[in-house]
């Protein structure tokens, strides 16, 4: 709906007594809005769903009408001039998407109305009466609103009034919206004194909902957040937290929530403003982990529950969507700092060393065995056995251990520390929380290894050991050299903190003699005592080396009857002549099997490939190189290896090597056609390649064979984003978030064709939250300076591009030889128009990668923006010697001719370009441009058509058809390729002058004035259209 004036009808306004005026449907207020309905409830204020007799299009808007609380006619000049200073502070905060925007406000018979935008919906009390919110749709509807707070709040801007009624989750993308801000009703509400001055009012909130503080008239940015959590509170109970209070009851015991939820909540609804979150930033920081509930992990997991955070690495319950009886699962969730770095080969290559750790030693029944594992999204991610129990921590805090109990939980641990000691492998990770007692069996189970641990550190930063285990680690190992008796040393400081129910961090050691002072306050055995004094003891060399040592004293002391200790790798022995009497007759008849297979298998390679391939797949992460020789040898020992071929392609794949990787991936889906993964891979492929039609194809035929894969339609959606079919492409994108609707990379791919479709709203709304999910990873909403700068916000704009240039540098200061970062940097400066520091960035990505295609393509073209036309040539030159098909590289070239008057080398040029991709669109209008300008215009009219065919969504072809069309004297066809324009651009001042000047042209004076007039209802301001409209004589209205 058109942004309509602003009106103050205060005219002849007669004064009236402090009344309630009821409006029924049918009638006019304001000269040009019709009441159609009543919305909301009986309050002070009053909400119509109204008609605007003044607009076109969807005519529907919402008016609130306010009864002003004085008969004084004084008084009441001084609450409206309150009221007008106020409505301008509310017409800045329609610039968010999820904000109505604020269209118009009038006085009339002492009541203030207010004309706002009409959000189609339902409130969040109308939901909750049909079904009660589970805990991921609260934490999706607190995220929400915590973005628009955090907007609202850095311009210092309380809402005062959240509450169920005046939140509206808007059909057309599902998003909530915040309406009915408080501070309106306030100061109609207010009163003035003898001195006049106005006094507000205490809050009129819903006291229900409303903080404290805020109920005896005071109010700060916190008091929205309080605000929110008891609407969240309502949302999961159907009840506020304060009509749980008055039935003394806990709302928690009312709802199934994660810990982390609650405690987040419970802070936000603290009765002391000191004690809650300083800010919605804060609180969406502490929300992050719990964002991922109902997301897809490696396209196959769906976590259900968040179970906490240990050492920087998060965990979830999750179900296994192919394979049900792996459901529940654990999934660890480990971040990486950026999309690409050195550092990054790095800890992939660590990762796959530490997988194979982590696969030998869950064949212990004690140790949770690895079930899958990969990387999406710049994360690491890992499936394990979901094994039910109670943590020693909770055990610990919750119940009153016997000394017996803690005996066996202690040997227990010790039988499988002992295992992973044999195996060389030193937990390092050792603390109350990562002992899992089994509900089975009682029997502990060892979680959370050292090893993602480290992952994690490598990815990120180092934190203190001692902060970070509560002095359960040895000094050595807070030194960075833990050894196998480390884990006996954690493990002892456990012990007693089982039996003490104290941290290990809380006792003194003696400071001549380095002893813990543990056992002054309780009675221990004396000998258990020395036992645990043994395992803590700073001296190595007086410390126990082997578990096996532990368990053997504690046998000897004989607290618990030795056929309840577990004796770790025992196994029952047989008479050795029994042995060999058995075992004869079965060696001679299993060498003669080994020989015929043998045999078998050298005269038709089956098993030496699929280990060659097993073995290649081992190198793929740490060593590409090595792999591709390996899968080689797979194919040269059996030609027809569909997983050697596939495996060659990953390995050239992963090399930059694209043009090979393409023919193995083709080989192995010739040899196996119906894998979708293969047909997958080769169209990723095609992409790099810059062969986007070609890489559609192929992810046809993929989403032919596995329609549910989200990243296949994704993927399709990228390459004609690439095509500028955005239309299609937003299609395909938004078919993948069906399949994951929070998945990160979706969603930015989405908000780049919202933002080149120039939905600019839905496109800033969807960057907003993607900088809450993932703040770290700029690529994923870099593009938000495009979008505020598309919406006339430069300042907001400016603050985007320094932030994420921040963020690069930081980035850059770790990782200065990553060429990946460096280009990423290059493209957001050229993209933003920050020319010359691109322009460094692109040589430092050359002088690290001399043969990086896309680093001389950019060059180029930022030399071109810098008038550098001969050098810029150079660079595209050297990219076609990179890569001769470049049709992009081509069209660079041509562009350059063009603006030099060499319009025959650019058409060449262009011809080259679209021999190579015919079905790219840009280059066709390009050389229609250039035709134009030769004078050839039937030519540039064959030209401008076919790149119309290909996407009818680029402005530039219609109005340069248009102009070629006008010159021809072909109006007909000039008037409709404008009106074609229009509809992608209805704001452009030129596009309806040249409309207007055709009619002119021809005499068509009416036809002339009408385009005027339709054009100043969408650009009301323009002088131009003014200017034109005077010249003919129309009338403005």
């Amino acid at each position: 709906m058109p942004t309509p004036h602003r009106d103050l009808l205060d005219s002849a306004r007669p004064i009236t007594n402090f009344e309630r005026i009821m409006h029924a449907p049918g009638s006019v207020i304001g000269n040009r809005y019709q009441i159609i309905q009543r919305l909301g409830r009986k309050e002070m204020g009053k909400t119509y769903l109204v008609k605007d007799l003044q607009a076109t299009g969807d005519a529907r808007c919402v008016i609130e009408q306010l009864s002003l609380n004085s008969d004084n006619q004084g008084d009441w000049e001084l609450i409206e001039q309150r009221l007008v200073e106020e409505v301008k502070v509310l017409e800045r905060l329609g610039d968010h998407p999820q904000i109505p925007q604020f269209y118009n406000y009038f006085f009339e018979n002492q009541q203030f109305y207010l004309a706002r935008e009409y959000i189609d919906g339902d409130n969040l009390e109308q939901e909750v009466e049909r079904r009660i919110f589970e805990e991921a749709d609260v934490i999706f509807l607190i995220q929400d609103i915590l973005i628009i707070l955090d907007f609202i709040h850095k311009i210092n801007v309380v809402h005062r009034d959240i509450q169920p009624i005046n939140i509206v989750r808007r059909k057309q993308d599902q998003s909530f919206v915040l309406v009915n801000f408080g501070t309106i009703r306030e100061l109609a509400n207010t009163s003035v004194d003898v001195n006049q001055d106005a006094i507000a009012p205490k809050s009129l909130g819903n006291w229900a909902y409303i903080a404290p503080e805020q109920k005896i008239g005071q109010v700060n940015l916190t008091s929205d957040l309080y605000a929110l959590a008891n609407t969240a509170v309502y949302a999961l109970t159907g009840r506020s937290l304060q009509a749980w209070s008055q039935n003394n009851q806990q709302w928690q015991q009312q709802c199934q929530i994660s810990k982390k939820l609650e405690t987040i909540l419970t802070k936000m609804m603290s009765s002391s403003i000191e004690a809650r979150y300083g800010s919605a930033l804060d609180v969406l920081t502490e929300l992050r982990p719990l964002l991922r509930i109902r997301q897809l992990v490696g396209g196959r997991y769906r976590i259900t529950h968040y179970l906490g955070q240990n050492e920087g690495v998060d965990t979830y319950l999750a179900d296994n969507l192919r394979r049900q009886y792996q459901s529940p699962c654990l999934i660890k969730l480990i971040e990486l700092a950026s999309n690409h770095s050195d550092s990054k080969i790095k800890i992939e290559r660590r990762f796959g060393e530490e997988l194979s750790i982590l696969e030998k030693l869950g064949y212990h029944d004690q140790i949770p065995q690895l079930w899958d594992h990969g990387e999406e999204n710049d994360e690491f991610y890992l499936v394990q056995a979901y094994i039910p129990g109670e943590s020693l921590a909770n055990i610990i805090q919750e119940q009153d251990l016997s000394i017996q109990q803690i005996i066996k939980i202690l040997i227990s641990t010790l039988v499988v520390l002992g295992y992973s000691h044999q195996n060389r492998i030193i937990h390092r990770n050792l603390q109350p929380e990562n002992i899992l007692i089994r509900q089975e069996d009682q029997q502990v189970i060892l979680t959370d290894f050292g090893i993602l641990k480290d992952i994690k550190t490598l990815s990120y930063k180092q934190i203190d050991s001692s902060q970070r285990q509560d002095n359960y680690a040895s000094p050595e190992q807070i030194a960075g050299r833990p050894t196998l008796s480390s884990d006996l040393y954690a493990l002892g400081m456990i012990i007693i903190e089982a039996i003490t129910k104290v941290k290990p961090s809380q006792f003194k050691r003696d400071i001549e003699t380095g002893k813990l002072n543990w056992q002054s306050k309780i009675d221990v055995d004396r000998r258990l005592s020395k036992i645990i004094n043994r395992m803590i003891e700073l001296d190595l060399g007086k410390r126990y080396q082997s578990a096996e040592q532990v368990i053997s004293d504690l046998q000897k002391i004989n607290l618990l009857s030795p056929s309840k200790i577990a004796q770790p790798n025992k196994v029952k022995s047989l008479n050795l002549a029994q042995i060999k009497l058995r075992v004869t007759p079965l060696i001679i008849g299993l060498l003669g099997i080994i020989f015929l297979l043998c045999s078998i298998e050298f005269a038709f390679p089956t098993l030496r490939p699929i280990y060659y391939w097993y073995q290649g797949k081992k190198n793929l992460i740490k060593h590409p190189d090595s792999a591709l020789n390996i899968f080689t040898l797979a194919i040269d020992l059996k030609p027809t290896s569909v997983l050697g071929w596939f495996g060659r392609g990953e390995a050239l794949y992963k090399l930059e090597r694209y043009p090979e990787a393409l023919a193995a991936y083709s080989e192995a889906t010739r040899l196996k056609e119906s894998e979708f993964r293969y047909w997958q891979k080769q169209g990723d492929t095609l992409y790099q390649l810059e062969r986007y039609t070609e890489a559609i194809a192929v992810y046809n035929r993929a989403l032919e064979l596995e329609p549910n894969q989200g990243e296949l339609y994704n993927s399709k959606g990228r390459a004609l984003y690439q095509l500028e079919n955005y239309p299609k492409a937003l299609e395909m994108q938004e078919s993948a978030l069906k399949f994951d609707q929070h998945n990160p990379q979706f969603m930015s791919d989405r908000a780049k064709n919202l933002l080149a479709l120039k939905r600019y709203s839905e496109a800033l709304s969807e960057f907003n939250r993607l900088r809450a999910i993932k703040p770290l990873n700029v690529q994923l909403w870099e593009d938000k300076s495009l979008v505020l700068t598309a919406l006339n916000r430069p300042q907001e704009a400016a603050t985007v591009i320094q932030e994420v240039i921040q963020a690069y540098q930081s980035i850059l200061q770790k990782q200065k030889l990553d060429s990946k970062v460096w280009l990423d940097f290059a493209n957001f400066l050229a993209t933003n128009k920050i020319y010359q520091p691109a322009l460094n960035s692109y040589k430092q990505v050359i002088k690290l990668k001399p043969d990086f295609y896309q680093a001389w393509l950019g060059k180029g073209k930022v030399l071109t923006q810098l008038n550098q036309e001969e050098s810029a040539l150079t660079a595209l030159n050297q990219a076609l010697q990179i890569r001769p098909q470049s049709y992009l590289a081509l069209q660079a070239k041509g562009l350059i001719y063009q603006n030099q008057g060499n319009l025959s080398s650019a058409i060449a040029l262009f011809d080259q370009a679209v021999k190579i991709n015919p079905n790219y669109a840009p280059l066709w209008r390009d050389r229609g441009i250039a035709l134009k300008q030769q004078g050839n215009y039937n030519q540039a009219i064959k030209s401008f058509t076919q790149a119309n065919k290909i996407t009818s969504w680029d402005l530039p072809t219609w109005v340069n058809l248009a102009t070629v069309w006008e010159i021809l004297d072909q109006d007909k066809q000039a008037l409709f390729a404008l009106d074609r324009a229009l509809k992608l651009d209805p704001s452009n001042v030129d596009i309806w002058s040249q409309k207007g000047a055709i009619y002119t042209q021809n005499a068509q004076y009416n036809e002339a004035c009408d385009t005027y007039r339709q054009s100043r209802k969408i650009i009301p301001n323009s002088e131009v259209i003014f200017n034109s409209m005077t010249s003919l004589g129309c009338r403005l209205q």
